[in-house]
């Protein structure tokens, strides 16, 4: 090889390749797959799921409440007396007893009356 082959290797050819090899890295420091996106993906994919940690975390705390509630030496009379109305279907005299899905028509022609 001649002295001029090399002064263009070393001139154009190799600092043409790192360039090149840069901006490959740069790429795939963005878009990689362990990248800059990536990353934003994973926080959101962390944040979702703290949020739904937190609702099931909500949901366990009430049916501890309602588990306690109903626990033999805890046992609330009001509690006892709303959980044997709802299952049994019983009313006292002078109650009046709506029916689920006829209060939620009720409740829905109401919003749509609403102005």
């Amino acid at each position: 090889m001649s002295r001029g082959g090399v002064k263009l290797i070393f001139d154009v050819i190799l600092p043409a390749l790192a360039v090149c090899w840069t901006f490959v890295l740069a790429l795939d420091m963005v878009a990689g797959p362990s990248g800059l996106r990536a990353l934003a993906e994973a926080r959101a994919d962390v944040s979702a799921r703290r949020a739904e940690l937190a609702e099931i975390a909500a949901r366990r705390e009430a049916l501890e409440r309602t588990a306690n509630q109903l626990n033999r030496r805890s046992l609330d009379p009001d509690m006892l007396d709303e959980k044997l109305r709802s299952v049994l279907g019983y009313a006292a005299q002078g109650e009046i007893v709506i029916p689920r899905d006829e209060l939620e028509r009720l409740l829905e022609r109401a919003r749509r009356d609403a102005p």
